[in-house]
C-alpha cells in the first residue's frame, strides 16, 4: 500500500465527547500502537558454541514481549 498523504492529531489525553454535527459521520478514538518482539534470529554463519538459541539471560525478551515491557529490563547503566 502506497501512502501519499496522511495526517493525525497527537495529544496527551483521550479524545473528547463533541457533540455530532447533522450528516457528520466521523467516528472518535484512540487506535494504541505496540512495538513487540519477534522471535530471535542467530546471524548468518554464527560460529558460536552452543545449539544457536539465545542462552537464558535473553529469555524475558522473548517473541511477543512488548518493547517498553523489554527496555525497563534493562539493568541501568552507571
Amino acid at each position: 500500500m502506497e501512502i501519499e498523504e496522511a495526517s493525525a492529531k497527537v495529544k496527551a489525553t483521550g479524545p473528547d465527547d463533541i457533540p455530532a454535527e447533522p450528516g457528520w459521520t466521523a467516528w472518535s478514538g484512540v487506535l494504541p500502537v505496540e512495538m513487540r518482539l519477534g522471535p530471535a534470529r542467530p546471524a548468518p554463519g554464527d560460529g558460536s558454541p552452543g545449539d544457536g538459541s539465545p542462552g537464558d539471560d535473553l529469555a524475558p525478551y522473548g517473541p511477543g514481549v512488548r518493547l517498553d515491557a523489554a527496555l525497563a529490563l534493562r539493568p541501568a547503566r552507571s
